[in-house]
């Protein structure tokens, strides 16, 4: 990464054979066919055919949500000014253009290859960063801190710009594949959630915690505030209230095709948990928005009876990979009476056509100010390219009456890309004209 993080230089190996004598001056055909077939093999096959033929072959590599969203990012985002194909020394010195690209350490070289952008975090365990690393800033610090000021001083100390997160790093439930626990163990903090066996079978708690760190907020909530109750799940396991505030310095730009629907799956009879599956590989279509209703009211499955399916509120469908971006985000600032309160609101509608709001509330003590990461008039060249719009925000202030809100005013606000990108600020007042 620029500034704190080194390059790997690309070695080059020196030929060795200077000195020494050919014993045969020409190859024998049945050695140069052979070789013929391997150079054909290992180096004619286009990449698609190659990932083809690893997936078939049980290979693990990029799933198709994975090149897709990093097939994006190489087309879609400014170029680092880092040539791939360059050899570099060990001390290089990256430009002012260079930026990094958070996500675990297991999709490092896969940003690398596919993307041809900078990662935090690679296959090499290098980037983790924490406890286990002298305390260094890098993806299990920011994945699990709850504050988004600490995880934007994680941003700033590694040149961040992007975010690219999957299912797998928030799937605390286990409904797919887990890797948000090994993030948790990295950082040396508790996970926010339980399970454990007991007499009665399969305990689940969730708290707060969870619900609270960065990589959960970005990728099962999108940035958004969530409030939730709380509520038992059958007989022994809960999911505990939680507040999530709205993110205002990371916003979605990209999601994947295919989406995940994680749910519970209880016992009819006894109403215990035997566990958290999910549904995958799914596009987002209206068919999945009816399922969505239906799994949110529970159905016994229709391929076991004894079975009973059902998902909490605030789980949605979520697409197994997400990008997001790092920007400073335009400050809407402005007078509102005192005591008021005061909301800016807008629709968002990602890449897939799945749609989702965002909103932020405060009350006024005579002024208010929110920094906002969207932008309500498309990209700008020279940075992203993004395909995900949202409309214009609507502003509000208003005051209770009767444990209702009674909005006084609304104005419509639109914010250009160069106010998000750039920080600068949007003068709105929120005042009723004198009568």
């Amino acid at each position: 990464m620029k500034g704190t993080r080194k390059r790997e230089a690309r070695g080059t190996q020196k030929s060795k054979a200077k000195g020494v004598k050919a014993k045969k001056k020409f190859l024998r055909a049945d050695i140069i066919f052979p070789f013929i077939v391997i150079l054909f093999v290992v180096f004619c096959f286009p990449l698609n055919e190659s990932l083809t033929m690893a997936k078939r072959g049980g290979i693990k590599g990029p799933s198709d949500d994975w090149y897709e969203a990093l097939s994006w990012m190489r087309e879609n985002t400014p170029d680092p000014g880092v040539d791939y194909y360059a050899l570099y020394p060990e001390d290089y010195t990256y430009p002012e253009s260079a930026y990094s690209v958070m996500s675990w350490w297991d999709y490092g070289h896969w940003i690398t290859r596919i993307a041809h952008r900078i990662p935090v975090a690679n296959n090499f365990q290098q980037g983790i960063g924490g406890p286990h690393q002298g305390n260094t800033p890098g993806a299990c610090v920011f994945f699990i801190t709850k504050n988004e000021s600490e995880a934007n001083k994680v941003a700033d100390a590694l040149d961040m710009r992007y975010v690219v997160t999957d299912f797998m790093m928030a799937d605390a439930m286990e409904s797919y594949n887990n890797k948000y626990w090994a993030i948790a163990l990295w950082a040396n903090e508790t996970p926010g959630c339980e399970m454990y066996l007991t007499e009665r079978g399969t305990v689940f708690k969730m708290d707060e915690k969870y619900f609270n760190t960065m990589v959960t907020k970005l990728h099962m909530f999108d940035g958004r505030e969530i409030i939730y109750k709380g509520e038992y799940v059958g007989k022994s396991s809960s999911i505990m209230p939680f507040h999530t505030k709205p993110l205002r310095h990371y916003r979605l730009v990209y999601e994947s095709s295919k989406h995940v629907f994680p749910h519970v799956v209880l016992n009819a009879a006894t109403e215990d948990v035997q566990a958290w599956k999910s549904y995958h590989g799914m596009n987002y279509t209206e068919k999945l928005l009816a399922f969505e209703q239906e799994l949110h009211s529970g159905f016994h499955d229709p391929k076991n009876p004894d079975l009973f399916r059902w998902t909490p509120s605030f789980i949605s469908p979520v697409s197994f990979v997400k990008v997001f971006e790092y920007v400073k985000g335009a400050r809407i600032k402005g007078s509102a009476p005192n005591g008021s309160i005061v909301a800016i609101v807008t629709n968002i509608t990602t890449n897939q056509g799945r749609e989702f709001i965002y909103s932020q509330t405060t009350i006024s003590n005579g002024s208010y100010e929110f920094v906002v990461p969207y932008s309500t008039e498309g990209p700008v060249e020279g940075g992203t390219n993004f395909d995900v719009l949202a409309s214009p925000y609507i502003m509000r202030s208003g005051h209770l009456e009767n444990e209702t809100i009674a909005w006084d005013i609304e104005k419509e606000v639109e914010v250009d890309e160069r106010e998000v990108i750039e920080g600068k600020t949007v003068s709105v007042d929120l005042l009723l004209l004198p009568s």
